[in-house]
This record gives structure tokens, sequence and C-alpha cells, in this order.
């Protein structure tokens, strides 16, 4: 039986209602592989599945804290989250279906974003699928900040831009200062900082109402790192009895793993609290019912939990 303290609604896992964000380079895959119900006819590019911030706060779905926003419960029960002291809630979870290329972007550090009035931006991709093209840029050859601005100046992109293969399972560490652009075709479980400072380098020139998106370029070149050459998380496997851990990364702003279960396993809790999804499979979590699909944070006071399968879980902690 899953160990929990004695604390008033500590034990009881706390599922969010997703929230959906249309893009222009957006699609249907989230309402085909997971049965959420999207806008009709919309392109819909971002499933928030477990978020705080502005742009998508997120429901609780059912249980003592049912109607609550997660910002609103991070402010009013820190202690669900082991009393972190941040002003906001610090990570985010993101589902992004690529239908067409996204921006080549990159996302500033902390102190930048904040001498900006903005946030910090590290992250790291999951690859759910790889699409068509198999392919997604991080990085770039240039050999200094001063070459990289000359040649995004001219727009020289097939030169500068690191195209990088991917497959189902890769995982991606994407630092703050690093460009990058997920292409079409592509399904991507996203662990990030709680922020959405992004700075546009490039386009396509494509429309969106009309009108071309606004570009940060000035932005984007006081951030961007040169050289920059990342390659592919090399994740550490751990084989257990009923599941095998996947970690992916471990760093200075979350740590992300997966969690492949056979039939019954216990799965740890080793951080303040744990940002969970469900991407395959269905069974059990606590004795609660958790399908593909599904995300729920298990808060502070749980120290395991008891997991039926056949279940693939996602599981950060901060």
């Amino acid at each position: 039986m899953a160990d929990v303290d004695d604390k008033p609604g500590s034990g009881e896992l706390i599922f969010l209602e997703p929230v959906f964000l249309t893009k222009v380079w957006g699609g249907t895959r989230l309402r085909d592989l997971y049965g959420y119900v999207l806008p009709v006819d919309e392109k819909v590019g971002e499933c928030l599945a477990i978020s705080a911030r502005p742009e998508g706060d997120c429901i609780v779905k059912r249980g003592r804290f049912a109607g609550m926003r997660l910002s609103a419960l991070w402010t009013e029960r820190r202690d669900l989250f082991g009393g972190l002291q941040t002003d906001t809630f610090p990570l985010q979870v993101k589902i992004l279906d690529a239908h067409e290329d996204l921006s080549v972007q990159v996302h500033p550090d902390e102190g930048y974003a904040a001498r900006h009035n903005g946030g910090g931006k590290n992250e790291c991709w999951y690859v759910l699928r790889a699409g068509d093209a198999g392919r997604v840029v991080i990085g770039h050859e240039a050999e200094s900040a001063r070459e990289f601005a000359g040649l995004a100046r001219e727009g020289r992109w097939g030169e500068l831009l690191r195209s990088v293969e991917m497959r189902e399972g890769d995982s991606f560490f994407i630092p703050a200062g690093t460009v990058h652009a997920i292409l079409a075709g592509s399904l991507i479980y996203e662990v990030q900082q709680s922020s959405d400072t992004t700075y546009r380098l490039f386009d396509y020139d494509r429309l969106d109402g009309g009108a071309k998106r606004q570009l940060h370029v000035e932005e984007a070149l006081d951030v961007v790192v040169a050289p920059s050459r990342p390659v592919a998380v090399s994740p550490v496997v751990t084989v257990l009895e009923g599941a095998t851990r996947t970690l992916l990364t471990r760093n200075d702003f979350f740590t992300f793993s997966r969690w492949d279960v056979d039939r019954a396993a216990t799965v740890p809790v080793d951080a303040p609290f744990l940002l969970v999804s469900a991407m395959e499979g269905s069974g059990t979590v606590n004795g609660a019912e958790v399908a593909a699909g599904d995300h729920f944070i298990v808060p502070s006071g749980v120290r395991e939990l008891d997991v039926t399968g056949p279940l693939t879980l996602m599981v950060t902690g901060p």
C-alpha cells in the first residue's frame, strides 16, 4: 500500500483538466491519439497538460480540490508542494502537435529575462512521434555570436541551423540560449520552466490571421549561445521489479524520467511533489484509474506510488 503521511489531503492525487491552445502550426492528433475534446476545425498545437501559466491555468478535475485552478492551489495550499518557496508554480508540462514547422526560436536565461520583464526557460523534449522527416533543429554551425548574427541577418538558415536526426523515444535537453525548431510531423512531450518568453528568429514568412507573426531578432541575437552543438540526452536505464525507469535528464531546474510499468510496481517519490502524465496504456496509480492522456500531480506527503499496468508514465520533479 502506498506510504502516505497523515497531513490532511496530502495523499490525494490531483488530476488536472488540460488546456488547449490553437497555433498556426497545429493539427488534430491530440484528439486522435488521446481522445481529447478539441475546438472544432481548429489547429490545436499545444496541450498544456500541467500548467499554472495565465495563458493556460489548469483546473482540478475531481476530488476535494475540484474546480480550483492550479495557480490558486499553489498560492493557498503550498503544503501540498513541500512548501517550495517560489512566487509562481515553477514548471510546466506540454504536448506539442507540430502539423507544420514551428518557428526558429530561442529562450533567454533567467538573468537576461529578469532584466527584460520575462522568465528564463530551459526545457527538455521527449519524442512521442518523430514524423516523416525524423529531424529537429537544435543548435547551429556558427563558431561565434558575430558569425551567427551575420548569417542570420542574411537569412542563410540552410547554412546556419543544425538539423539533428530523431526517433520515437529520443530526448533532448534544450538549455536557454539554444536555437531550436520542432519540425512538421513531430509530436513532442515537453517539460520546461514555467515561462513563455520566446524570441522568434525566423517564421518562414507565413501568415497568421492575414499578418506575419512578430519576430524578436535583436533579443534573440542577444541570448544565442555560440558555438552550439547539443546532442541527444543519454538516458540512464534502471530495471526494477515490475518496471523500468529511464532517467532522461537531471538538471538544475527539474528531473524528468519515463516509467514503464508492466503489471505492478512501486514508484518512489523522491521530490517535494511530482508531475505525472500517462502516455501509453491504462491501469491504476494508488487505486485511481489512469489511462493514456491523463495528467496529475503527486502532492507532498506521498512517499511512493503503487502502479498497475501496462502503463507508461512521464514523471517530473522540481
